[in-house]
């Protein structure tokens, strides 16, 4: 007739979508309402619960304590050594939602939140037992960190508190290691570079030690990217040498040398400088010692079949890169 079964079906639907709604309210419950404290006043009841929390941590004889900082933004520099003389008051063990939870519970009543967290410390708490950690860490080992398998071999613990132990604690021992080797390594490097400073730069005999190397480390910069280079020279002796004042002056002398090396190249002409380069690195290795180098070097500037002259008057400034005790005699 008139009627219509529309209506019975309408109030059905919306009785199982009601239904459905109140299923899951649960999923739904703030935890927090914004504007109710002020951060000042939550970060002071983090401190006070963070004190209470450690004091009963220290009585727990299989825990050891990690601190960590208040700051998210400063987690980072928890392991760094001046944190340690003055550590923060909130621990990685200390559960920090449930902290939270608990005052958004209270009403956000600081007094109320502060008696639950001293009738029952041990809910706000993550703690591992020795022979939990031992089973963590073999089973990490023998499943090469696959949680899922870890947990197999962790009775009392389920999944997710596996997962919060490795990203919590574990993740954050391993960086902390890691900072420390490298720590190690940078203060041996420097260990290394002063004495390869005092060895390079020591007086060695008969007074060679006013330019040392002698236009070392700057051949391979002035061949124009042609190829050419010096063998080792002085590129060995730039190697992470940390002495400010010697650093400084040797790079000065090496930028000096560079800029001759091309003026040189550049006046004499690529083929003949080759000459010159071959005579540098016979010196570097040993086959000429500081006379001759000087002899071959004035040869070839002296002869120069490109630009004679000038050529000629590069030799007063090559004599400057030789120790002072060669050059009296010229």
């Amino acid at each position: 007739g008139t009627t219509s079964n529309a209506f019975p079906t309408e109030c059905t639907s919306s009785a199982q979508h009601q239904h459905r709604n109140n299923k899951f309210a649960f999923l739904a419950k703030p935890c927090w309402a914004p504007g109710r404290i002020s951060h000042t006043i939550v970060i002071k009841y983090l401190y006070d619960t963070g004190k209470f929390l450690n004091e009963y941590l220290k009585q727990c004889k299989e825990q050891d304590v990690t601190y960590a900082s208040l700051s998210d933004q400063d987690d980072e520099l928890w392991y760094r050594p001046q944190r340690q003389q003055n550590p923060p008051t909130i621990t990685r063990e200390c559960d920090r939602d449930r902290l939270l939870d608990e005052l958004h519970n209270c009403d956000y009543s600081v007094t109320s939140a502060m008696q639950k967290v001293h009738l029952n410390p041990t809910y706000y708490l993550t703690l591992w037992s020795y022979a939990e950690k031992n089973q963590f860490d073999a089973g990490s080992r023998r499943y090469c960190g696959s949680l899922r398998m870890v947990t197999k071999g962790v009775p009392t613990k389920v999944e997710k508190e596996i997962v919060d132990y490795h990203y919590r604690f574990k993740i954050t021992d391993q960086f902390r290691r890691y900072e420390e080797q490298k720590r190690e390594q940078a203060q041996r490097m420097m260990v290394e570079a002063d004495a390869r400073l005092r060895e390079n730069f020591s007086v060695r005999k008969g007074g060679e030690a006013d330019s040392g190397l002698i236009l070392g480390g700057s051949i391979a910069g002035a061949t124009g990217g042609n190829g050419f280079s010096s063998g080792s020279g002085g590129g060995n002796t730039q190697k992470k040498l940390r002495n400010i004042t010697s650093i400084g002056a040797t790079e000065q002398r090496r930028h000096v040398a560079q800029d001759y090396l091309i003026h040189v190249r550049d006046v004499i002409g690529s083929k003949h400088y080759l000459r010159l380069v071959a005579v540098l690195k016979r010196y570097h290795e040993g086959d000429l010692d500081v006379p001759l180098l000087i002899e071959h070097i004035t040869n070839l500037l002296q002869n120069s079949p490109n630009n004679p002259k000038e050529a000629e008057a590069l030799v007063p400034k090559f004599l400057t890169f030789v120790p002072q005790i060669f050059r009296s005699d010229k």
